[in-house]
């Protein structure tokens, strides 16, 4: 974990206006306007010009439309059951914004220049120990980023979700440099792992590529339990399965279908499926360089097309 003062352990109200004004929400008495440190001697505003209010549950800070306060998430002390610190503008119907920024240009020693880190751990107890695992935002030399860090040992996944709290649904994973989607990554699968079974009938596929727009190429691809097959499919966004044809090499170059070597006679897997119909093909498809095949079981023939409805024929024995 990054070293840093005390200040960076602190709340992130603290973050946001430093340890005085933090001191003053803990019950310290305010320092004389105008002033950068506390004086219990002589209370006075912590910026602008309208005083500040040390309550039980909250603290007015600075002036004018700027003005906010920070307290309890609850006007009513005792109604959450643990401390939520909160930001709330003093003026109605007003919006609020917190910056975290580095004073000057400092070097980036690889936490960033202003980072936040929420983390499992209470180093503040840990006898001088920061041995946690840490939500960590930051802004740093060349990105800014959400990391799931681990300092003094390993990092815990990254967790994105959504749904009613507590708990969370449509959980993401990131962990070792794989992404699991819709679920933690499984086994020793690849780089980004999608978690999702879906009928082949429909666009609800494990993966879609498209152009976002209705009656446009989509390419789905995912998995049918229910089937038994992994399935490639391309579609007619929102429209049609038949519309769009799937291009596999369209540049060029050779499709292999299995493993590139010689099947044993007796073998039962490795062969490309051709359709198959109950009689001689009549349709009109295939065209030039593209030769449409069938097998025709009624006549025991193979059959093939290079478009405008001719087709020809080879029986076998």
């Amino acid at each position: 974990m990054p070293p840093r003062p005390l200040l960076a352990a602190l709340p992130l109200a603290a973050l946001a206006l430093g340890f005085e004004a933090y001191a003053a929400w803990a019950g310290v008495i305010n320092p004389p306007a105008g002033t950068s440190s506390f004086n219990p001697a002589s209370p006075g505003p912590i910026g602008g010009t309208t005083p500040s209010t040390v309550a039980a549950t909250a603290l007015t800070v600075g002036g004018g439309t700027g003005q906010f306060l920070l307290g309890m998430k609850n006007a009513t002390p005792g109604t959450d059951p643990f401390p939520v610190p909160s930001f709330r503008p003093t003026t109605a119907n007003s919006t609020l914004a917190m910056d975290l920024m580095p004073n000057g240009t400092p070097s980036d020693g690889g936490y960033g220049y202003a980072w936040n880190d929420i983390c499992d751990t209470d180093i503040l107890n840990a006898g001088g120990g920061q041995v946690t695992h840490c939500l960590h935002l930051y802004a740093g030399s060349g990105a800014v980023g959400v990391v799931g860090a681990g300092y003094g040992e390993s990092a815990n996944p990254l967790v994105l979700g959504s749904g009613q709290a507590p708990g969370f649904t449509n959980v993401e994973w990131i962990s070792g440099g794989r992404a699991g989607f819709g679920g933690q990554p499984y086994g020793n699968g690849g780089v980004i792992d999608v978690t999702k079974n879906s009928t082949y009938t429909t666009e609800a596929a494990g993966l879609t590529i498209g152009t976002g727009n209705n009656a446009q190429p989509e390419f789905l691809a995912g998995v049918d339990n229910a089937n038994n097959f992994a399935y490639v499919q391309s579609a007619s966004r929102s429209t049609s399965f038949t519309a769009v044809p799937l291009a596999i090499n369209p540049n060029g170059g050779n499709v292999r279908f299995g493993t590139g070597s010689a099947l044993a006679t007796s073998a039962t897997t490795g062969f490309p499926l051709i359709p198959t119909m109950a009689g001689a093909p009549t349709g009109s498809v295939g065209a030039a360089g593209q030769a449409a095949i069938v097998i025709d079981t009624a006549d025991n023939k193979l059959c093939w097309s290079t478009g405008g409805g001719t087709w020809k024929c080879a029986s076998g024995t």
